[in-house]
């Protein structure tokens, strides 16, 4: 029996018309997309809550209720190799370029993935570049890899993790060749970059080009609500600021005006035809039903998809 815990269905709506007669739109103009992304929906699939085995070969069965729901793409949370640490969290990674015991095995993946394409699913994968695992593998082949303190210590992030150094042209290559390993040899179609916007933007520019040669079909979305990420790099942004308006108003009691302003100010700012992800559920923040209660909860889906006429919600 399959557990549904966990499991967080997120649409993406583009950029339209809604509330757009008195703005001034962002003069620049986002990327073409693929014709597949256009009215996506999202289904973000975590290993070890879906079935009872926790891994990839065990979700297999699964891939036809997600189908029946409508959605179009896969999201799997971070598979790649994580820190041997106990407990440690899947966005550690020790190696980029491995399958995490866990999850499963190559042959896993390219059978999940099969699987998927034959119901008209895409697979997205979550990729982890802003930090690594303090235990990943290039602390022992290059330790130059990573930022360094002015004392000559491994600079820490947000979160207590090694940081790669972006202003090296041989840690872009090496993490930039990853995303075409998982896209050539497993057929994966995107990629959900966690905390994108803490990362050079011209890094994934580059990321970008080298995809294109294996795919240009592939799609990149980013954690993040930088306005110029779907110049050259990204084809989706979260709409956070959309979220925190949403929230404010359900649980906080706030004007219903603060959605229409949050989603006027994304209008001003983000480039035309900009594709954004809405959500009422996230997996950094407490499930919908608890903040907002049963009702809030509907209140929040139903705001989401309407607000442009042309998605709906699952």
């Amino acid at each position: 029996m399959q557990r549904l815990v966990l499991v967080v269905l997120l649409v993406v709506l583009p950029l339209g018309t809604a509330f757009s007669q008195n703005l001034t739109f962002g003069s620049r103009d986002a990327r073409p997309v693929p014709p597949w992304l256009h009215r996506a929906s999202i289904y973000e699939l975590w290993l070890n809550a879906f079935s009872t085995e926790g891994n990839l070969r065990g979700a297999i069965p699964g891939l036809q209720r997600i189908a029946e729901l409508g959605a179009t793409i896969v999201y799997l949370g971070p598979i790649a190799k994580r820190s041997a640490s106990p407990k440690a969290s899947p966005y550690s990674i020790a190696d980029y370029n491995a399958i995490d015991p866990e999850c499963g095995t190559e042959q896993d993946l390219r059978d999940f993935v099969a699987a998927a394409h034959k119901l008209h699913l895409k697979v997205m994968l979550d990729i982890v570049y802003y930090h690594t695992a303090p235990d990943n593998i290039m602390m022992q082949k290059d330790p130059a890899f990573f930022v360094k303190t002015e004392d000559g210590k491994i600079a820490r992030g947000f979160w207590p993790q090694p940081l790669p150094d972006f202003s090296k042209p041989e840690v872009r290559k090496y993490l930039a060749d990853s995303l075409v390993h998982w896209s050539r040899d497993f057929g994966i179609d995107g990629f959900r970059c966690d905390v994108g916007g803490g990362i050079p933007e011209s890094f994934w520019v580059d990321a970008r080009k080298e995809l294109d040669k294996v795919n240009p079909e592939i799609v990149l979305l980013s954690e993040s609500d930088r306005p110029d990420d779907q110049l050259e790099a990204f084809d989706i942004n979260y709409n956070f600021n959309y979220y925190l308006a949403l929230r404010s108003v359900l649980r906080d009691g706030s004007p219903a005006l603060a959605v229409r302003k949050s989603w006027e100010s994304m209008h001003a700012t983000m480039p035309k035809g900009a594709r954004l992800l809405h959500f009422s559920d996230n997996h950094d923040w407490p499930r919908a039903v608890m903040l907002f209660g049963e009702k809030g909860a509907i209140a929040a889906s139903v705001l989401n998809p309407p607000i442009e006429n042309r998605l709906r919600a699952l």
